[in-house]
């Protein structure tokens, strides 16, 4: 079953966080059954959060980075209530297909993906 593709915002150092309107961010429930995925870009913010009551994992896919040779996915446990980040960018994370992989356990994460562009 294809994964369900979840939308990037854009923030822009040449504008962000000069601009006053900062960034409101668009939240997206992990799509349990069929796992998440963007489009790779070359850097972008995963942010993830936990509304529920209890504690929910999320795993980011990872395949080999050639800088540095690390192999292994990144992977959180998450509080209820609370937030989880990480930064990826191609190299070590963009899988074959051109995209970010990623998941959470239940529909209580919510994602927010912020693409980093120059």
């Amino acid at each position: 079953m294809p994964r369900t593709n979840i939308t990037k915002q854009t923030a822009s150092a040449r504008t962000f966080p000069w601009s006053t309107a900062g960034l409101a961010l668009t939240w997206t429930d992990a799509a349990v059954a069929n796992k998440t995925e963007t489009a790779a870009c070359s850097q972008m913010l995963i942010l993830a959060r936990n509304t529920g009551g209890s504690t929910r994992n999320v795993v980011v896919t990872s395949t080999a980075d050639t800088r540095t040779g690390r192999t292994g996915n990144a992977t959180a446990t998450i509080a209820a209530g609370a937030q989880w980040m990480h930064l990826i960018s191609r190299d070590g994370w963009q899988s074959a297909t051109e995209t970010f992989e990623f998941e959470g356990d239940h529909a209580d994460v919510e994602f927010a993906l912020i693409e980093l562009v120059a």
